[in-house]
């Protein structure tokens, strides 16, 4: 869950769906009508200048991995660092 500081301080979490596969985004949510993503765990590098990122369902708390190339992940890195 990426956290957004609104005008009086509250937290705001943010869906980062955007950041799943398509096919992982169109499985049906058990707990809810749409999954809700967010971060779990340490973003880990791999070989191949891709980084792996865990991400589970707010509803349902299915889990997913995606990798990422280095590209995607520093263009989302803040969001990604401020979820876990």
């Amino acid at each position: 869950m990426c956290v957004k500081m609104g005008v009086d301080n509250e937290e705001v979490m943010m869906d980062l769906a955007h950041l799943v596969s398509k096919t992982n985004r169109k499985t049906p949510c058990r707990s809810a009508a749409s999954h809700y993503w967010v971060t779990v765990g340490e973003p880990q590098a791999n070989a191949g200048d891709n980084i792996t990122v865990q991400f589970a369902c707010k509803h349902c708390d299915k889990r997913v991995y995606e990798f990422l190339t280095r590209e995607q992940y520093f263009l989302c890195e803040n969001q990604i660092k401020r979820s876990y």
